[in-house]
C-alpha cells in the first residue's frame, strides 16, 4: 500500500526582530524577545502557509497581512469571491480563489498553491487570533498598536462569524 503524504496544512506567523534575527510565533511571548518586541513600532515578519511540502510566505508588516488575510479575506473566500490583498510595504499583490473545495493562492513572490478549503479557512482564523492573544499582551503599553488591536478584534469577530457557516458545509 502506497502512504500518501497527509501533511497538515500550517499557517503560522514570525517576527523579525532584527537585521538577522527571525522569532517564530512559539517563541514570540520568551521574556527576552517580547521586551525587545514591545519597544518595535513596526511589527514586520512573515506570514507562512504550509501544505503538503508547498509553502507561501508573504514578508511584509504583519498587522494588515493579519487583518486582510487571515480575517476579512475569510467571509469572501467562504462566498467564493475572488480576493485581492496587497502588500503593504512593498509592490504587489496576492490573488485568492476558491472554488469551495480548494483555494488557489498566487503572487509574483511566490509559486502558486492549492490548499483545502476548510482547513485554510480555520488555519488563517487560528493564526490571526494567535496573533492577537500574544502582541495584544506583548505591547499592551503602547496605545497606538492597541488601537491596531480593537481593528484586528473587530474583523475577528466578523470573521468569525462567517466561518461559523463551515459547519454547514
Amino acid at each position: 500500500m502506497i502512504e500518501i503524504n497527509k501533511a497538515p496544512l500550517v499557517v503560522t506567523y514570525s517576527v523579525i526582530i532584527s537585521n538577522n534575527e527571525i522569532v517564530n510565533e512559539e517563541n514570540i511571548s520568551n521574556k527576552e524577545y517580547a521586551d525587545r518586541l514591545a519597544s518595535i513600532e513596526s511589527i514586520y515578519g512573515f506570514i507562512t502557509l504550509e501544505y503538503q511540502g508547498k509553502k507561501i510566505q508573504i514578508e511584509d508588516e504583519l498587522v494588515p497581512w493579519i487583518q486582510n488575510l487571515c480575517l476579512k479575506a475569510l467571509s469572501d473566500i467562504l462566498s467564493g469571491k475572488k480576493v485581492i490583498v496587497y502588500y503593504f510595504s512593498r509592490e504587489g499583490e496576492m490573488t485568492i480563489e476558491s472554488d469551495g473545495t480548494s483555494v488557489l493562492i498566487q503572487d509574483k513572490f511566490n509559486s502558486a498553491v492549492l490548499f483545502p478549503f476548510k482547513s485554510l479557512i480555520q488555519e488563517l482564523y487560528a493564526c490571526g487570533e494567535r496573533f492577537i492573544r500574544q502582541l495584544s499582551l506583548i505591547k499592551r503599553e503602547d496605545a497606538a498598536f492597541m488601537n491596531d488591536i480593537k481593528s484586528l478584534n473587530f474583523h475577528k469577530r466578523l470573521a468569525g462569524a462567517s466561518i461559523d457557516t463551515l459547519q454547514y458545509m
